[in-house]
């Protein structure tokens, strides 16, 4: 199979009713008119995009998965494509002047914090406008993802076979990697989605109770149950 490669653009938008839904409200009209500033700013910088492409699984055994030729390490990936024969590896970005904009608040700790909080939030933001993109171009209801170094199951020093995946996409002009596997721009997100029949997602094997992007609970006495379903 010839890998096809996409390119899907969008322009998340964050409020302020949004922001204050999710962060606590300590009455100071600074706060609320920092808030105001910051997310005109994030409005006009967060500007997303996501290289993928829809990938054949050549291999998936033990801890060994292959895609359309490139090899990747990882029981849990391999368990999660185990009988999978398309994927959807993909990389996305709120591009530079998202960092930039972050090293120019270094001097103020509130609003260097506030503004990253905002744009992580247009990042989720596009995680969930990318999977309905992809639903529209399956028959199957849900699509997961696996992210190199979210959990010990898939180390983030997998993202260089990931990026290789990803050249032909020309992932290059958007996303680089450095010598420590970290991606620049910073606010950015990669991994490989692949379509399940149950909801899945490896928020069941991550213990950080507190993360804001959790979207199913700490289960993972019931991963097998899980793999086995999907």
């Amino acid at each position: 199979m010839t890998s096809i490669t996409m390119h899907f653009h969008y322009d998340p938008m964050i409020t302020k009713e949004n922001v204050l839904s999710i962060f606590p409200l300590h009455g100071s009209d600074r706060f609320v008119e920092l808030i105001d500033e910051l997310v005109g700013q994030c409005d006009g910088l967060a500007d997303a995009d996501v290289i993928y492409q829809w990938s054949h699984v050549d291999q998936a055994h033990d801890d060994t998965v292959v895609i359309d030729g490139v090899t990747f390490e990882s029981d849990l990936l391999a368990s999660c494509l185990a009988r999978k024969e398309d994927v959807v590896p993909f990389a996305m970005t709120l591009g530079p002047e998202t960092d930039e904009a972050l090293h120019e608040a270094s001097s103020d700790v509130l609003r260097q914090y506030m503004l990253d909080f905002m744009f992580n939030l247009a990042l989720r933001e596009t995680v969930r406008a990318f999977e309905t993109h992809l639903k529209e171009h399956s028959d199957l209801p849900y699509f997961s993802k696996v992210s190199p170094g979210s959990l010990d199951y898939w180390p983030l020093h997998q993202q260089d076979p990931l990026f290789t995946l990803l050249a032909p996409a020309g992932v290059g002009s958007y996303v680089r990697l450095d010598r420590k596997h970290i991606m620049h721009p910073l606010k950015s997100l990669s991994g490989i989605y692949f379509p399940t029949n149950i909801p899945f997602s490896s928020c069941i094997l991550c213990n950080k109770l507190d993360c804001p992007g959790r979207n199913q609970p700490y289960d993972p006495d019931h991963i097998d149950n899980y793999l086995a379903r999907i």
